[in-house]
Parts: C-alpha cells; structure tokens; sequence
C-alpha cells in the first residue's frame, strides 16, 4: 500500500492464519518499500511456499516474474473493464484470457495449459457470425 491508511484486511487474514507481510511506501506501517520489493526479499530469506497479489498491472507482473524466477506457485488478480461479463466482447482480455469468464484470479506460475485456441475457447458451443450479411 502506499500508507498505512490504505492497507485493507490484514486482521482477517491473520485471523485465518494467514502469514502477512505489510509493505507500505512510506514506510508507516510494516516493511519500507514495495510490495515487489518485499516480496522478493521475502523469496531471498527462504520458505516462501505461494505467491498472491492483487494491484496494478506493473506489480503483477513483477510478482509473476518473482514466482517463475523462484519457482514458486504464483497467483494474481486482474482487474479490467467489461462490458458484458459473458465472454463475448473480449473488452477484458488480457495476455488472451478474459477476466470475466477465467478470472479475476489467474495462475500464471507453473503456467496453466490451455485449452485449444479458437476464436472463442471459451464458448465452444457458438458460432461466430459475421454482424454484416456478404454481397
């Protein structure tokens, strides 16, 4: 988090048992950095077991790199516009998978296999028709 203020259900998942590292920005509240950064060093100290992060686009990916790196189970979740929240549109692809019908939380490490490509995988019972009539 940027501050301390901004830190959201650290209590609930200690409550579950949960080990939480904080990272805020500014250094008010638990470890002086980036959640990146913390987590990376957090691999370096050892017995790290799985990776999960939720945020921007830029700390996703550097958590994805950190887990295909140390070879770590690793887990994000996406955030992304969508217009129908069924899979047709594909305003909310990202990398080729849709948030609305894969996600919001991805596997990126070990990668999943993926199903066979199409048009739309995910929708193997339609098919696509082109919106103008030919001619």
């Amino acid at each position: 988090a940027k501050t301390a203020a901004d830190l959201l259900f650290v209590d609930r998942f200690r409550a579950l048992g949960c080990r939480v590292e904080v990272a805020t920005e500014d250094g008010s509240a638990g470890r002086l950095g980036l959640a990146s950064e913390v987590a990376a060093a957090l691999l370096e100290e050892g017995g790290v077991q799985a990776l999960a992060a939720c945020g921007p686009e830029g700390l996703l990916e550097a958590v994805a790199a950190l887990g295909r790196r140390w070879d770590v189970p690793t887990e994000v979740s996406r955030e992304a516009y969508m217009r129908c929240g069924i899979g047709v549109c594909g305003s909310c692809a990202r990398d080729g998978r849709l948030v609305c019908k894969e996600g919001p939380v991805f596997r990126v490490h070990p990668a999943p296999a993926r199903e066979a490509e199409g048009p739309m995988p995910h929708l193997p019972h339609l098919e696509v028709v082109p919106l103008a009539p030919k001619g």
